[in-house]
């Protein structure tokens, strides 16, 4: 089983960010002489800036500091890959794909400039069609230089658990060739007797004598 879980720092960085975010607007709110001797804050001050922005930015950052608060005290469990079946949890979903219904994973680049942002994104496929399943590897315990080497474990188990290449038989064929594996299990049948020694190769002829 692969699991991925979000990281105890980055969710509490992101907890105090928002939390400190929030408990600035709601002075902001209370205090909108603050705003009004800014240039660029008097639109805070009055009207909808005061009576709709602020409370709505407010809710926000109360929002994403709760729920940062919430994943850091459970499991952090952000991807989990199991024998049949992907889990992924974002931030505010959880969404359980069969391996034969995962189309396809990979690492994609979102955002410009300094907004840019490294996504796991998994293609759902399912009676409707084929949806995208996205989630952020920023708050991940996972380095970037591994972002890449974590997609390939997953079209792995993918491959293993339903995903793969179907073989005449009927089983999914492997990703790929493990050759310390495969002897491994040679020897373990030879150990038990299950494979024979093979016959001895016959006495090659020497001519100009008889071999007896």
């Amino acid at each position: 089983m692969e699991t991925l879980r979000y990281g105890k720092g980055k969710l509490v960085g992101v907890a105090l960010l928002c939390g400190l975010g929030a408990a600035f607007l709601l002075m902001l709110y209370l205090h909108p002489d603050w705003a009004a001797q800014s240039r660029k804050g008097r639109i805070f001050a009055t009207g909808i800036g005061h009576g709709v922005l602020i409370p709505l930015i407010w809710i926000a950052f109360t929002v994403g500091a709760t729920r940062a608060m919430m994943i850091l005290v459970g499991d952090r469990v952000a991807v989990e890959a199991g024998s049949d079946a992907l889990v992924l949890k974002t931030w505010w979903r959880t969404r359980r794909i069969a391996w034969a219904d995962v189309g396809d994973a990979s690492i994609v680049l979102t955002g410009t400039g300094k907004s840019q942002a490294w996504q796991l994104v998994v293609l759902h496929r399912d009676g409707n069609g084929s949806t995208e399943f996205k989630l952020p590897l920023a708050t991940t315990e996972l380095h970037q230089a591994r972002y890449q080497e974590f997609v390939d474990s997953l079209l792995a188990m993918k491959a293993r658990g339903g995903g793969g290449r179907v073989s005449a038989s009927g089983q999914a064929a492997p990703a790929s060739f493990d050759a310390d594996a495969a002897l491994a299990r040679y020897m373990s049948k030879k150990a038990a007797g299950l494979i024979e020694a093979p016959d001895p190769a016959p006495a090659r002829p020497v001519f100009g004598r008889k071999v007896v």
